[in-house]
């Protein structure tokens, strides 16, 4: 059996991420993000997690899938990937750098 390439272990671990999800906060943070696509043209995690704050009682166990649902939006075809990267604000980020998507809405 051949081994699995890097780009198939990623969509693999992308695909069980979003599986794992709470669906309720899943399909929720999609509709930001297609909401967002419409109203801004770049856009990153912090802003769906601002978001999400209007929504207290959505939450899911794995924050991670924020990730998973930004491919999945791609994949939709509401927004692509740059190469550009901004410094997130998020305290429980540590100031990591986060991927900018662009618009395609």
């Amino acid at each position: 059996m051949p081994n699995k390439t890097a780009e198939q272990l990623r969509d693999e671990g992308l695909e069980l991420v979003e599986t794992n999800a709470n669906s309720e906060w899943a399909t929720l943070v999609i509709e930001i993000i297609e909401e967002l696509a419409r109203s801004h043209f770049k856009l990153t995690s912090d802003n769906v997690w601002e978001e999400l704050e209007r929504f207290p009682h959505i939450q899911t166990h794995q924050p991670s899938a924020m990730g998973a649902m930004f491919k999945k939006a791609q994949k939709l075809g509401y927004i692509s990937s740059t190469e550009t990267f901004f410094i997130s604000k998020r305290p429980s980020s540590h100031a990591r750098p986060i991927r900018v998507w662009e618009s395609n809405l």
